[in-house]
């Protein structure tokens, strides 16, 4: 029952971030440019960065429904008084910090590339449906209604989240050689997944003429791929292990990369959308980093989610000035990349606890 209830929680919260944040984003786009857009994502990623490790650390489960309550009464106190849209994406990217605590909660029950891939199936079917509804809501009610109501399910999911159960006081840790081998790639990967998809997301919004309601009918079919693939991938993911997975995954996402990059025909832009790579990918890293820990705890997971984060912000703050040299930086970025998986493939840590 505990666990039904997180996934209630995930799928609500994900229901409402798929209502509100792209389009919030696009609308960004539309009145400050491609600079106040990544500066808004930059922003969003500070506070994931910074909220996933703090929630990672709460004992009591009570905590949270406090905190995603309150969050949500400031969005919804920000969306009915016109406020700045950078505030309210800061407040939705706070409201997707909980990823660590729901899947320790799974790792319970679940081996750990099921679990994950069980976790984003739950997301992604929240973040689907927000995505059918917000592009056509956004056309037609405007991008402030649809913060209503979107901060009005976020608020209704604090109601869900279990009472009164704490989680176990992580204990773990890392070897150096561990840290060295994986922490460039992790911070590499902040890079090269929000580069892909967002070059992915303006290309397509320009191609079909900034159009929300297409975006999101492409963006929620990509996801309902994510859904159906992500528990078989998950159950590949734990029979391969979590090494092989991961740099498989790599792999594939730098090739997917390159070719977000190089390649300009809408159509084709398409078919690239469709590829299950965040189930993948995603399902791959937390099974290495609970093979690596030892233990399947939130905080195990904690590091790569919240490393991402963090290169994230780092990425997307540096971007705006990094345009005019991009068809450098790209490439500089795909060997730097694959640099950082050699060790990985040639000296696997020790992974003996």
């Amino acid at each position: 029952m505990e666990n039904l209830r997180f996934l209630a929680m995930t799928f609500s919260l994900d229901l409402a971030w798929g209502l509100s944040y792209i389009y919030l984003m696009l609308g960004i786009y539309d009145l400050h440019g491609i600079n106040g857009y990544f500066l808004a994502i930059s922003l969003g990623a500070i506070v994931n960065f910074l909220g996933t490790l703090i929630f990672s650390l709460i004992k009591y489960r009570r905590l949270i429904s406090i905190s995603i309550a309150l969050s949500s009464s400031l969005l919804l106190y920000f969306a009915l008084n016109n406020t700045n849209y950078f505030i309210m994406s800061t407040l939705l990217s706070l409201l997707s910090c909980y990823e660590p605590l729901i899947l320790e909660s799974l790792f319970g029950e679940m081996e750990e590339g099921e679990a994950s891939g069980t976790y984003y199936t739950i997301s992604g079917l929240g973040s689907i449906i927000g995505l059918l509804i917000g592009g056509f809501l956004v056309d037609s009610i405007g991008i402030k209604n649809l913060l209503l109501i979107s901060s009005l399910v976020c608020l209704l999911s604090s109601i869900i989240v279990p009472d009164g159960i704490n989680s176990e006081k992580a204990d773990w840790e890392m070897n150096s050689s561990t840290i060295s081998l994986l922490m460039p790639i992790l911070i590499l990967e902040g890079f090269v997944t929000p580069l892909a998809y967002n070059l992915l997301e303006i290309k397509l919004y320009e191609f079909f003429g900034r159009s929300s309601s297409l975006i999101g009918l492409l963006f929620s079919l990509s996801m309902l791929l994510d859904i159906i693939f992500g528990p078989l991938i998950g159950k590949l993911v734990d029979r391969a292990g979590g090494m092989i997975s991961f740099l498989s995954s790599s792999s594939l996402l730098l090739a997917h990369l390159i070719l977000c990059a190089l390649l300009e025909d809408g159509i084709i832009l398409i078919s690239l959308l469709l590829i299950p790579i965040q189930p993948f990918y995603y399902s791959s890293r937390n099974k290495f980093a609970i093979e690596l820990t030892g233990r399947p705890e939130g905080m195990s997971i904690s590091l790569p989610i919240a490393t991402s984060s963090l290169s994230h912000a780092i990425f997307y703050g540096i971007y705006p000035s990094l345009m005019n040299f991009l068809n450098y930086a790209i490439p500089l970025l795909s060997v730097l990349y694959f640099i950082a998986l050699i060790p990985l493939k040639l000296k696997p840590p020790d992974m003996s606890f």
